[in-house]
């Protein structure tokens, strides 16, 4: 760790829990960096089984009790490449329950965002409809239909949405989530908001404090 610092190296990220203990995060609070906390989700998994879900929420209850108080942690890294070889069916069902551990690791340490790393953006879609549910304001889109003299001329054009909703953002495009205008709190909350997922500034580990 004295050698990241030394380099310029202020936060540290991994997929694999096992070498993320509090010897690591001692080490990262005494040389000033930040960490994200990593907890694996198995793409294997089924995530339809109430029992298995059940299961791993009570693992990531234990998880974040166990780690909350410390200083140098700046984001919870719950799932990292979780859905690239799921189908439809199993990325609905990951979605949902995404939802659920997103809204229990709030409730356990609302201090703290929950950040969720995929190499592309094919969730974005099923997690926005999910959340959108999970708050009873989705609705199932209509099919655009689009002649070819009124086609736009770019993407932003054809999927905008309506003035006011608030939207999930992906690398390449957006859907929509909810009806209701976002506030400051929103952006820190709510999944997939730019400023928490792709801009978060990390706060560093001298400017947090345990609970």
């Amino acid at each position: 760790m004295r050698l990241m610092a030394s380099v310029g190296i202020n936060m540290v990220l991994g997929w694999e829990p096992g070498g993320f203990d509090e010897r690591l995060l001692a080490a990262a609070q005494a040389n000033g960096i930040s960490v994200i906390l990593p907890f694996d989700l198995k793409p294997e998994w089924d995530y339809a089984d109430l029992d298995l879900r059940q299961d791993v929420m009570t693992q990531i209850t234990a998880w974040v009790t166990r780690y909350q108080r410390h200083p140098s942690i700046v984001m919870w890294g719950v799932g990292n490449e979780v859905t690239l070889e799921m189908d439809d069916a199993q990325r609905r069902a990951f979605a949902q329950f995404y939802v659920e551990a997103f809204e229990l690791v709030r409730a356990l340490d609302p201090s703290r965002p929950v950040t969720l790393r995929e190499a592309e953006d094919v969730l974005a879609p099923y997690l926005a409809e999910a959340l959108g549910r999970r708050q009873g304001v989705w609705r199932d889109p209509p099919t655009p239909t689009i002649t070819p003299e009124e086609e736009p001329t770019d993407a932003a054009t054809a999927l905008a949405p309506p003035p006011g909703q608030q939207v999930v953002v992906a690398p390449r495009g957006f859907v929509t989530a909810s009806t209701s205008t976002p506030t400051a709190s929103d952006r820190h909350s709510t999944i997939g908001w730019p400023t928490q997922t792709w801009t978060c500034r990390c706060l560093s580990p001298s400017t947090r404090r345990p609970a």
